[in-house]
């Protein structure tokens, strides 16, 4: 779903130019989980999960593994630190995943 990115008549008028750096390279992304292209698809994933998660440790060295079945049909799985989160004094580890799906009828169709 894009981000508040402006009222709708902004976004009828495609004035990107109005919406905030996080909003529009949000938006942007989000649009590229439909392209035809599979290795677009994952790469564009891959980038909105790690800016998404960048306090926590998801960097450029992060294994972060995402699988493509279909234009907006995506699974992503990565590791990452939370830092607000400490056991016994020492940064746990958690796994994050994320599934993209078409649209609502999918999400239903998945569960």
């Amino acid at each position: 779903m894009p981000q508040d990115s402006g009222s709708k008549k902004e976004l009828s008028a495609g004035k990107i130019s109005t919406w905030s750096a996080q909003a529009a390279g949000g938006n942007l992304l989000l649009s590229l989980f439909s392209d035809s292209d599979a290795v677009l698809r994952g790469r564009a994933l891959e980038v909105f999960v790690r800016r998404s998660y960048r306090a926590c440790g998801v960097s450029g060295s992060s294994h972060l593994a995402v699988a493509t079945q279909g234009p907006g049909i995506m699974g992503a799985r990565w590791r990452f630190r939370n830092p607000g989160v400490a056991v016994a004094g020492t940064m746990s580890v958690w796994q994050g995943s994320a599934k993209v799906l078409p649209h609502s009828k999918a999400l239903e169709e998945y569960l």
